[in-house]
Order: structure tokens, then C-alpha cells, then sequence
């Protein structure tokens, strides 16, 4: 059953990986992308990702139901082990929602209420998806990364107004990545994010 456990994990990967590059490809050649295709892709990817957690935790469960001594860490059984593979299973998702939910509160909040119009309403949607996709210890990377990248591109192009989406996609792609390789994790470790 390893291959069942590898396609529950790079499915919903691959399919993220694919939406953020369509996303990109739109946005830096037409400049903006349509709000309705945005949401799509949010709904599908956060919906691939909760159907993963949940399979994983089936597979879990029945795993240890067909195991003589893994029938003793289910629920009802007097110990809190299930409980606890569930929460280290949802803990990221949950996590990478709460992220989301607060950033783009704040875009939402900082377009309402400033003069300047910092955010198109198509980059809500990307400050939510690429947010969710990195979690919570990657949004600091994801954000410090994106936004000084957005000052170099700025200083070199001298443009009035640069939007911040193509860096948050850029950047998240790059953390999706990353992720997989042992260097990135040992980066994360040193700077103590986690």
C-alpha cells in the first residue's frame, strides 16, 4: 500500500503545482486574471487537500484495525494515539487555512481602507491560495521573499505600481519545491521557523 500513500500525497501537489503555473502564465501575460477562474482553482486545490488528509487517516485507521496490537491504539480503547495522528495529519491543513483566512483579511482591510489601491481583488484570491499551500512556518519565507523580490524587480523596472501576485506565486512554487529537498529543511531549522 506505498503506492496508494504516494498517489494520496502527489496528487493534490502536482495538481497545486499546475494551477500555480497557469495562474502565473496569465498573470504576466495578460496582467490580471479573472476572478471566477481564481476561486475555481482555490476550491479545488483546498478541497484536494482535505480529501488527502482524510484518506490518510482511513488508511490509518484500517491499518491499524488489520494490525493484532494496532486494535489497541484505536479510539475507545483507552489511550489518545488516533487523536493524536489526526491532529499531526490536520494540524498543517488547519494551519494553512488560518494562514489564508488572516492575510487575505488583511489585503481585504488595507484595500478598504487606504487611499492607494495596494491589491487588485484577483490578488486576494492569490494571497489566499499561495499562503495555504506554504502553511504556517513557509508564509514567513513566502512573504519576506516575495516582497523584497518585488523592491529589486521595482528598483530595476522603475514602475509606478508592481503588483505583489506574480512574486507570491513565484516564491510559493519555489517553497512547493523546495520542500522535498533535505537543504531547504535544514535552511527552515537554522532560521528557527521550525
Amino acid at each position: 500500500m506505498v503506492w496508494f500513500n504516494q498517489i494520496v500525497f502527489w496528487i493534490p501537489f502536482l495538481v497545486a503545482v499546475f494551477i500555480l503555473i497557469k495562474i502565473w502564465r496569465k498573470l504576466t501575460l495578460q496582467g490580471q486574471v479573472e476572478e471566477r477562474t481564481l476561486k475555481r482553482g482555490v476550491i479545488l486545490v483546498v478541497a484536494l487537500f482535505v480529501v488527502r488528509d482524510i484518506l490518510r487517516i482511513i488508511f490509518i485507521y484500517f491499518s491499524m484495525k488489520a494490525d493484532p496490537l494496532g486494535s489497541y491504539l484505536l479510539p475507545g480503547q483507552g489511550t489518545n494515539y488516533f487523536s493524536s495522528v489526526l491532529w499531526s495529519t490536520f494540524e498543517p491543513l488547519i494551519l494553512g487555512i488560518l494562514v489564508g483566512i488572516l492575510l487575505t483579511l488583511v489585503a481585504i482591510l488595507i484595500k478598504r481602507y487606504t487611499a492607494k489601491p495596494w491589491f487588485e481583488t484577483f490578488e486576494i484570491w492569490i494571497i489566499f491560495l499561495t499562503s495555504f499551500l506554504v502553511g504556517f512556518p513557509g508564509v514567513f519565507v513566502l512573504l519576506l521573499a516575495s516582497f523584497l523580490l518585488m523592491i529589486i524587480w521595482q528598483i530595476f523596472r522603475k514602475a509606478e505600481r508592481v503588483m505583489l501576485a506574480p512574486f507570491l506565486l513565484l516564491v510559493c512554487l519555489a517553497q512547493l519545491v523546495l520542500n522535498n529537498f533535505q537543504f531547504y529543511q535544514n535552511f527552515l531549522v537554522r532560521l528557527h521557523l521550525i
